[in-house]
């Protein structure tokens, strides 16, 4: 079976080509996308996922393990919660084994060649290349992946996809929740368990944007979030296509008080560069450069805090106070 989705979010279109035998994926996607409108006259970056595919495996040539061999040995010196030194040969075993798609090896051919063009991801069960020049990816899941595992390798796919887009147009996409109150969107940053989620529920989910993958774009002096198809792995988020000028930046500190604190500009951005931005690792310097720059941006035009907070706290009331 074949279907394809158009879709956009934090304003890149997207359409996604999905081929699988499983009919669950057709209905999920329906619904994950639903009301996350294609914008006209903005071309569409096209994704292609073969999911639980049967094709025999491509065999590469020594050049291309060389250049996919590289590629992940510098990027697993970046990841934050990886120290294990044999990740990169884990990695390296799991994008060969499960690159079943000629196309694959036709991206890597074409992109080993170019500067910087490719950006490669894989799990136990999948491999996913993209490029940006071309702005096409492709994901191949193998069969005998969990249906629950093949979802969280697409979703992955598209963030990843979605993290350099948004970089190149002077965006970010962060690891945070976000929620709009009438016409203004406030960001909530804090790592695994500082409670993002928490913040979510307080609001109740019609005002939640994303507790989980949130597209922010600067343009010019203002700062603006966008809502996103994704909440936590397993959930769709209804709230169509809506972003909303930014008010205020929060990173999360459980307490047993409630206070906000504010931080200065250079806290806040090592902060945001350290912890908060999807896919990061994956950038190269002149990447790491522009983003630094998005960074800056942020902080100079929006208010910041510390906001250490009870689990049931009034947290409209406590912001509604801040000013732009």
């Amino acid at each position: 079976m074949h279907g394809t989705f158009s879709f956009s979010f934090g304003g890149e279109n997207f359409d996604l080509n999905i081929s699988s035998k499983r009919k669950s994926y057709y209905g999920y996607l329906n619904e994950l996308f639903k009301g996350f409108n294609i914008e006209k006259g903005k071309n569409a970056t096209k994704l292609d996922f073969f999911l639980e595919s049967k094709e025999t495996a491509v065999c590469f040539s020594k050049k291309d393990v060389k250049f996919i061999t590289e590629y992940f040995n510098k990027t697993a010196l970046k990841f934050p919660f990886l120290e294990d030194k044999n990740s990169s040969f884990r990695k390296v075993d799991n994008f060969l084994d499960n690159a079943r798609n000629t196309r694959i090896r036709e991206f890597i051919e074409e992109g080993s060649i170019k500067k910087r063009s490719l950006y490669l991801n894989s799990t136990e069960k999948s491999a996913f290349v993209f490029d940006v020049c071309s702005k096409k990816g492709i994901l191949c899941v193998s069969k005998g992946s969990s249906f629950a595992k093949s979802l969280i390798s697409i979703k992955n796919s598209i963030v990843l996809a979605q993290s350099v887009l948004l970089l190149h147009s002077g965006g970010l996409l962060l690891h945070g929740c976000g929620i709009f109150d009438k016409r203004s969107g406030y960001i909530f940053l804090g790592i695994s368990g500082a409670g993002k989620s928490t913040i979510a529920s307080l609001f109740g989910e019609e005002k939640v944007l994303s507790d989980d993958v949130l597209p922010v774009v600067t343009q010019g002096d203002q700062i603006r979030v966008f809502s996103s198809p994704f909440k936590q792995v397993g959930e769709a988020c209804f709230m169509g296509n809506r972003h909303f000028s930014v008010k205020g930046l929060f990173f999360l500190i459980k307490d047993k008080k409630t206070v906000l604190q504010p931080v200065k500009k250079s806290e806040a951005m090592i902060n945001i560069l350290k912890n908060h931005v999807h896919y990061a690792r994956l950038y190269s310097d002149k990447e790491l450069g522009k983003m630094f720059s998005s960074v800056e941006k942020i902080v100079t035009h929006i208010p910041v805090f510390n906001m250490h907070f009870e689990k049931k706290c009034n947290v409209l009331k406590l912001i509604g106070g801040i000013k732009a």
